[in-house]
């Protein structure tokens, strides 16, 4: 059971963290699109 709440823990810290990346990758886009408008 200890094994699989680990597994579990990692899996959403790594989901959150790539979900940040995601979202500021994106802002970082649409205010490039914005400069560039």
């Amino acid at each position: 059971p200890g094994v699989v709440t680990v597994f579990c823990i990692v899996g959403v810290v790594a989901l959150a963290l790539i979900g940040l990346f995601v979202q500021k990758h994106l802002a970082k886009r649409k205010a490039a699109k914005a400069s560039v408008v």
